[in-house]
């Protein structure tokens, strides 16, 4: 099992309701209520992340709250489920495009030789074409 990251909050944009309280009081309460969300064994890893953005001069602000915690039994069977599927898929894509390749590079449709397009044709290695 591996470690999972649990967001409570995220990304809240700083206009939005769930956006952090400016009053100092009530942004403490704010902060306990998502605190009191993490379980006890857990509250060591709670994670607060506000990251600013200025973009063509409006400042904005996100904020992320989460903690760390182990995948549960379930989790892990659907983490591991996907990454065989995600594998599966990669190989199926690879197999396509070497299929594709082979059949242009060794005999398919449109296939030339090398040299083919130079006006040499097809030779056989240690025969000369040329005339005496």
């Amino acid at each position: 099992m591996i470690d999972k990251r649990i967001k409570l909050l995220d990304e809240a944009p700083h206009y939005n309701e769930d956006f952090m309280p400016e009053n100092l009081v009530v942004a403490i309460e704010w902060m306990q209520s998502y605190l009191e969300q993490i379980p006890p064994e857990f509250r060591g890893s709670g994670k607060i992340e506000i990251e600013t953005d200025d973009s063509y001069g409006a400042a904005t602000a996100h904020m992320t709250i989460s903690y760390v915690r182990p995948e549960t039994g379930e989790e892990e069977r659907e983490r591991l489920a996907r990454e065989v599927r995600d594998t599966m898929s990669v190989e199926a894509r690879e197999r396509a495009e070497l299929a594709r390749l082979k059949a242009k590079y060794e005999g398919g449709v449109g296939f030339r030789a090398p040299g083919a397009l130079r006006g040499q044709g097809l030779r056989k290695p240690g025969i000369s074409t040329r005339t005496k």
